[in-house]
């Protein structure tokens, strides 16, 4: 058995990182650099389809997204709410 074979995480582990990563995204940046905040939306988004989570399936994510940023873009949010 390879190292990386021995210290990477499971499969199942992984997906609770990702989906624990992405339930905390769920919430607007507010001490945080939007941009930033940003790039790690669309990482953990790839992490999630790549694993095939629920969570992100349909327009579930889209839905997440316009909410998560509902603070910062209240005009924006809300056209896309309706």
């Amino acid at each position: 058995m390879s190292l990386k074979q021995r210290i990477a995480p499971t499969d199942n582990a992984r997906k609770l990182r990702v989906a624990t990563q992405y339930a905390q995204l769920k919430k607007a940046p507010r001490n945080q650099n939007f941009e930033v905040w940003l790039e790690e939306w669309e990482k953990v988004y790839t992490e999630c389809k790549e694993l095939d989570l629920p969570k992100v399936n349909g327009d579930c994510s889209v839905r997440d997204f316009v909410y998560a940023v509902d603070l910062i873009t209240p005009s924006w949010s809300e056209f896309w709410k309706n």
